[in-house]
């Protein structure tokens, strides 16, 4: 009979335990949740035999869209080579040595827009901050991507004049490849 009744403390203590880490998690994630954009835009990722979906937010391998594994290669085979990644950022405060991280894998910590001069974020909710995808048939047929490319958001770009400013119409977003 004594054993019973520790098994059982034991057992309403663990469950105990297990509840209250249960609601501590709960509410962090209704926190993390307000805090964070409402916004996630999922684009395709398709260059030559590699097929993925990106997000905004810092994944640059999602498997948002399907639950399946985000990276597919070769594109059409249904072969696929990765579930989730994305960017891992840390570095140390200056002053306090204090070692900060974030990443975009699993959980996403990051949200889209920039940092701006005053050191908040702007607003991640601003149409602005989604995936800007351009290639080179947009030499010929502009997209609405190519023609309002984000120069001021520091979007690479070619100086195709040489005067160092970026003109609309003269200057174009850079290629890679």
């Amino acid at each position: 009979m004594r054993r019973l009744i520790v098994i059982l403390t034991l057992f309403i203590f663990a469950f105990t335990l297990t509840v209250a880490a249960k609601e501590r998690n709960s509410e962090r994630g209704k926190i993390a949740s307000i805090l964070k954009s409402n916004v996630l835009v999922l684009e395709k990722f398709d260059v030559n035999r590699i097929s993925n979906d990106v997000e905004n937010t810092g994944q640059y391998v999602s498997y948002h869209r399907t639950g399946d594994a985000g990276l597919e290669w070769p594109k059409g085979s249904h072969k696929t080579a990765d579930f989730a990644a994305g960017v891992w950022v840390a570095g140390k405060v200056r002053g306090t040595g204090e070692l900060r991280t974030a990443a975009a894998e699993y959980q996403v910590e990051f949200e889209p827009g920039k940092i701006l001069p005053n050191g908040q974020p702007d607003n991640p909710d601003n149409p602005r901050y989604k995936i800007w995808k351009i290639n080179k048939t947009d030499l010929y047929n502009p997209s609405d991507d190519y023609l309002n490319w984000p120069v001021e958001d520091g979007a690479p770009w070619e100086d195709v004049n040489g005067d160092g400013v970026f003109t609309r119409g003269v200057d174009r977003p850079s290629f890679d490849g």
